[in-house]
């Protein structure tokens, strides 16, 4: 049985500059774009490296490197314990929903993302419904400045308010997103070459 090629850091669809050079690094900044903060690594080597490369990969990659990929996830010599679990769910949900994993998305997966959120966000703008501060601190003195005056604004306006606090809410997430996918594809757009695992 032939050795299971693992993915390393040059499998990646970013651009050399926007990694680190040495390996410690660059299993910090992996961890970080996998939200894995804090990562508890007992070695920073090629290995955790290249376990870490695997799971950002792993719905690309063919049934054998899964198993692998799984497998590297469980030393405990490498990688403690108490991160199993959140690597594992990494993989696997990553195949139920790609969208839960920004940086396992192609960058036009993430451009035709970024188009649907700026489209909400303009939708939302145009409504009146943005995320800022302000938004929100007009709305609370508009409650005060009635019931001072003796209006209940929970009597006549439960619905409006409900539908602003959703709305205010979406609109911040909608942000939110918008932001993290602008991240990503600015990590990818800048590499001259694509990852052979992004088909």
């Amino acid at each position: 049985m032939s050795a299971v090629a693992m993915p390393s850091l040059s499998d990646l669809p970013y651009h050399p500059d926007k990694m680190p050079s040495t390996t410690t690094e660059a299993v910090d900044a992996i961890a970080k774009i996998l939200k894995l903060e804090p990562f508890h690594a007992t070695k920073k080597d090629e290995y955790t490296l290249n376990t870490l490369c695997g799971v950002m990969l792993y719905r690309y990659l063919d049934q054998p490197t899964r198993n692998k990929v799984m497998e590297m996830i469980i030393n405990k010599d490498r990688i403690a314990p108490v991160d199993w679990g959140e690597l594992r769910a990494k993989c696997t949900d990553d195949l139920v929903q790609p969208l839960w994993g920004l940086w396992s998305l192609t960058t036009p997966e993430l451009e035709s993302i970024i188009k649907d959120q700026e489209r909400t966000a303009a939708i939302f703008s145009i409504l009146g419904y943005d995320a800022s501060v302000s938004s929100v601190a007009d709305f609370i003195k508009s409650v005060r400045k009635n019931l001072k005056n003796g209006k209940s604004p929970f009597k006549r306006q439960t619905r409006n308010i409900a539908i602003f606090l959703i709305a205010t809410a979406w609109s911040h997430v909608n942000v939110k997103q918008l932001s993290n996918s602008k991240e990503e594809v600015d990590r990818k757009m800048s590499n001259p070459k694509s990852s052979s695992y992004h088909k």
